[in-house]
């Protein structure tokens, strides 16, 4: 992922790294991740009365925590991709929770792009948390000397942006749409269909046999009255042997086998 593909990921919205799963909204957690307030008052007598509070991690203090773990590991450009909205200086508010909790984090560790993603959590603070301490376990991975960072980050290699942060363009939505859970599954299908499309296109250009013959095959428990080839253009690789199209239909070997070799050219 070079400069420019990182540029292009937005920190608001969230760009969620493409072949991540995500967690469903009824597994998500609530966190046991803390942050400690101190509050000091004066008593009459004048002697201070300091008393320690535990409070949920704010976004702001697991921002903090999370950029100090990444300049910690070496890690250089880092973008925090959030649903929340940003402040003046880039970082996201402090206030309210989207519907949407995950967290992305995208870096470069010495010139490879890698992320790191959550939202295993309901809470954005607790995702931005939980990867500031599982930055915090890798570098420990390099201070014990068994491994490195390195072969740590290996599974944590980033896409390049035309795949990874526009996910839109490859669904067919706008660059500044924000579209549903629906309207992406919509999308997803009529990819996944034009996907399937070109590959029964190419395969008949490049791997079925010529549909000028007519053999039939008589007997068979579907696709009565069909053309072998008709048949063998429908697979994913033509048969050449008589298991595969016995297994395809049903026939017994004379006659499949020599269907096949027939069509593909093998008998004068």
């Amino acid at each position: 992922m070079s400069s420019d593909d990182r540029a292009s990921i937005t920190r608001f919205p969230l760009e969620w790294p493409i072949g991540w799963k995500r967690t469903p909204r009824h597994q998500r957690q609530r966190a046991a991740f803390r942050s400690t307030k101190t509050d000091v008052s004066t008593r009459p007598d004048g002697a201070k009365h300091t008393v320690k509070r535990e409070l949920p991690v704010s976004v702001f203090v697991a921002t903090q925590r999370l950029e100090r773990q990444i300049e910690m590991l070496g890690g250089r450009q880092p973008t925090l991709s959030t649903n929340v909205s940003l402040r003046l200086d880039g970082r996201p508010r402090s206030e309210g929770e989207p519907s949407d909790p995950g967290v992305a984090l995208y870096f470069s560790f010495k010139g490879k792009a890698a992320v790191f993603a959550c939202d295993k959590f309901d809470r954005v603070g607790d995702n931005i948390a939980a990867i500031a301490a599982h930055v915090d376990a890798l570098r420990r991975v390099d201070r014990y000397g068994v491994g490195t960072i390195e072969q740590a980050l290996a599974g944590y290699k980033a896409l390049p942006a035309d795949s990874a942060a526009n996910w839109r363009a490859v669904l067919g939505f706008g660059a500044d749409t924000r579209p549903s859970v629906d309207q992406v599954g919509h999308g997803v299908q009529a990819a996944r269909a034009r996907e399937a499309s070109g590959r029964r296109r190419r395969r008949c250009v490049d791997g079925a046999p010529e549909p000028g013959a007519r053999v039939r095959l008589r007997g068979t428990r579907r696709g009565r009255g069909m053309s072998h080839a008709t048949k063998c253009a429908r697979r994913t690789t033509p048969p050449v042997s008589f298991f595969a199209a016995r297994a395809r239909h049903g026939r017994k070997r004379d006659r499949c086998e020599d269907a096949c070799m027939n069509e593909h050219g093998l008998i004068a």
